[in-house]
């Protein structure tokens, strides 16, 4: 929290600058040039999070709702259940793919301007390196996006500065994580080990390592097969593990007090501008103080008060089906469940009391979203370990998130934790369809709730034949909702459709995804 107004902070040797000339070439002279470009790419990470005042377009539901873990019993039907509504004219959609795009584009120049400067003009050039592996971190991270939510999109991988370039074909195949996966190589190799206390927040090394194993990972699923997970698990095992290291208390994770920690290894740094953040106004102004910087977790709120949640009273809940195989109705909850679970099966992870925080306007949040945990990342590991048929690997990996559960929980001992031994360690097997189920049960307890994490793995699994969700119906053996509609699941699309704004604008574009 705070990346905006700490690390980017003015002194009077920065404000003490000769008038800017003609061109851009002018501008970028001093150090705090390039760390400003920086700043405007992370601060696009703003318009995914925020509570857009007013207008109740908000964008959570896209990648919180489409799973088998989170419910609502009377909003966002369309991305829970993909009805008609997730059409290529959907506001929602088209307004994810320009954001997209935009910091796409804004990645762009950081990796143009940084890797073009004269690198003799400065003492110490190593900033330009941080900043371009800042580039190619964050356009890699939106390409692994886009090819999950819409399999297919432009591979805008160069700044474009004239018309002739604006007209971009889709990609084919894998081509978007291909780009991604070189991106994040990229990253790794260019972007520090570590940053002081004053650059906490900012993308490290192995922000991009994390990210690179699970995207080689998800390739593996798709057609890389093998030597994908093989080079997952190379990756997996270059982690820096005196930076990085699951953090003593689960709970840590979602805890606006202990934000960028040992286990965080991506967030986006919720905050309050300084003249009150101003939850109608975006944050694409030239930082005049009241901008939107914070996040907005009023879905995970369950005090039924529409100041804090906003959603008429109705929070998000965990599925009945999650709920009867590890929370409140199972026989031997989850502690991880049990903990942020109500007795109505609200879940306020990130919204309960005590560990989050409200701005001034009682709606935006300061607890920053962690996007890239490194508990996800041991548990694509031990995906990819079983994929090879290392099972004991696999398992060991496991039991080190297991354990850690297990260890929060008989050491907090609260009421509304299960301190029994559960989550009891997985036991050796042979069994590598068994091991697999376990690397995808863990997943949906540990990171439930959490960005696009329940969504994309169940695509997957349907993809490697692990699940099939043509047989899914809306069930709690299934589709798991409560909502009352009779409108079922339609595995036909399990991808996003192209906005028709890009349609009607890109020439090289003429069809849509199959199924819109």
């Amino acid at each position: 929290m705070g990346i905006a107004l700490i690390l980017w902070g003015c002194s009077a040797e920065t404000l003490d600058r000769a008038p800017l000339g003609d061109t851009e070439e002018s501008f970028f002279d001093e150090p705090v040039d390039y760390f400003t470009l920086s700043l405007t790419a992370y601060s696009e990470l703003t318009d995914f999070y925020w509570w857009h005042g007013g207008s109740g377009n908000y964008l959570h539901g896209l990648w919180h709702m489409s799973g088998d873990d989170i419910t609502s019993d009377n909003q966002f039907q369309d991305m829970e259940l993909f009805t008609a509504s997730m059409s290529p004219t959907n506001g929602k959609i088209g307004e994810y793919w320009d954001r997209a795009y935009v910091l796409i584009g804004k990645a762009n120049v950081m990796i143009d301007k940084t890797t073009s400067a004269d690198r003799d003009a400065y003492e110490d050039p190593s900033f330009l390196d941080h900043i371009a592996g800042e580039g190619y971190f964050l356009r890699g991270y939106m390409f692994w996006k886009l090819y999950n939510k819409f399999g297919t999109a432009p591979l805008i991988t160069e700044r474009i500065t004239t018309f002739d370039k604006i007209d971009n074909p889709k990609t084919e195949g894998v081509q978007l994580l291909d780009q991604a996966i070189s991106d994040l190589e990229a990253a790794a190799n260019l972007l520090p080990e570590s940053w002081d206390a004053s650059n906490k927040g900012r993308v490290f090394a192995n922000s991009a390592r994390g990210m690179l194993v699970k995207a080689l990972v998800f390739r593996g699923n798709y057609g890389g097969g093998n030597a994908d997970y093989t080079q997952a698990l190379t990756v997996f095992n270059t982690i820096n593990n005196s930076v990085t290291s699951l953090t003593p208390a689960y709970t840590d994770n979602f805890d606006v007090f202990d934000e960028n920690n040992e286990e965080s290894l991506f967030e986006f740094q919720a905050s309050e501008a300084t003249g009150l953040d101003n939850v109608w106004l975006d944050n694409g102004g030239p930082w005049r103080g009241v901008e939107s910087m914070h996040a907005f977790w009023g879905f995970f709120d369950a005090s039924g008060s529409t100041a804090d949640n906003d959603s008429g009273g109705n929070p998000w809940r965990i599925t009945q089906k999650l709920s009867n195989a590890y929370g409140i109705d199972a026989g031997a909850p989850d502690p991880r469940l049990e903990f942020f679970m109500e007795a109505d099966r609200s879940f306020t992870k990130y919204g309960k009391a005590g560990f989050n925080e409200l701005n001034g306007t009682g709606r935006g949040s300061r607890n920053n979203p962690r996007i890239l945990r490194y508990s996800d990342v041991i548990l694509m590991a031990a995906e990819a370990a079983a994929r090879t048929n290392d099972l004991t690997t696999a398992v060991d990996l496991i039991n080190d998130v297991r354990t850690r559960a297990r260890d929060w929980a008989t050491a907090v001992g609260a009421p509304e934790i299960t301190t029994t031994g559960e989550p009891a360690d997985r036991p050796a097997s042979t069994d590598q369809a068994e091991v697999l189920d376990w690397v995808f049960d863990e997943r949906w307890v540990e990171l439930a709730g959490e960005e696009d994490a329940r969504w994309f793995d169940l695509k997957r699994m349907h993809e490697t034949g692990l699940v099939d969700l043509a047989t899914w119906t809306a069930d709690d053996n299934g589709w798991s909702t409560d909502l009352a509609s009779p409108t079922q699941f339609n595995p036909n699309k399990l991808i996003w459709p192209i906005p028709q704004v890009e349609i009607d604008r890109n020439n090289a574009i003429s069809t849509n995804n199959p199924g819109y």
